[in-house]
């Protein structure tokens, strides 16, 4: 198991991922003041966006089945739990976006009279 989101497992077996990307921010207010220099002030956690990337090989890992998967979990617009492999908790997180490319290769093959 690579990692558990929700209900779905991350695994070679459904979709596999090659990269991790973690994007935290913390939120800090400007408050100016007269006749001196604006004081920034830290109001909290901001937004956390993680990013996973990689290539699905339907005929050796998961494919539309497991895209669908979680397609119906980000339509439910829950935020669910998510667990590395390791047991790291990122919090509970909701999907916003997902992307997929398709390319195939073709050839194109010729009988010789």
């Amino acid at each position: 198991m690579m990692m558990v989101f929700g209900l779905f497992v991350f695994e070679l077996r459904t979709l596999p991922y090659q990269q991790l990307q973690l994007s935290r921010n913390w939120r800090h207010v400007k408050n100016d003041r007269v006749g001196r220099s604006a004081k920034w002030q830290y109001v909290g956690a901001g937004e956390n966006q993680l990013t996973l990337g990689g290539l699905l090989y339907p005929e050796i890992t998961g494919g539309n089945l497991s895209l669908g998967a979680v397609s119906t979990m980000a339509c439910t617009g829950l935020a669910w739990p998510l667990i590395d492999g390791v047991g790291s908790i990122y919090g509970c997180m909701s999907s916003r976006a997902c992307r997929k490319r398709i390319r195939s290769s073709i050839a194109m093959i010729r009988r010789k009279n």
